[in-house]
């Protein structure tokens, strides 16, 4: 009975934890609208990939950063502020410590 109890109190945790960690990482971002007008529905991927025009699920995300966290040195080459937000995006936990000096 104890590994039972044991066993529920951990997902129980792991679960508000889990949830408590979601809202608080995206706690700054918002979540616009698109419209079915927009040119990515006109692009020549989207018609290929969705040649029977199907109905689709979308929507855009919005973070704004302030110009003063970025990091001046990434400013000085053309696209590697691009490359410090991909390296952002794409490695791991999707910390954002590419784009701030440490």
């Amino acid at each position: 009975m104890g590994l039972i109890k044991g066993v529920l109190k951990l997902t129980t945790y792991g679960g508000l934890a889990s949830a408590g960690a979601f809202f608080y990482t995206t706690r700054n971002d918002v979540f616009v609208p698109m419209s079915p007008t927009d040119p990515i529905f006109q692009s020549a991927a989207y018609r290929k990939f969705n040649p029977e025009q199907n109905p689709t699920t979308h929507d855009l995300c919005v973070r704004k950063v302030p110009l003063s966290d970025i990091n001046p040195t990434l400013l000085e080459k053309k696209g590697k502020l691009a490359e410090a937000f991909c390296a952002g995006v794409w490695s791991g936990w999707g910390k954002h410590g590419t784009l701030h000096p440490e």
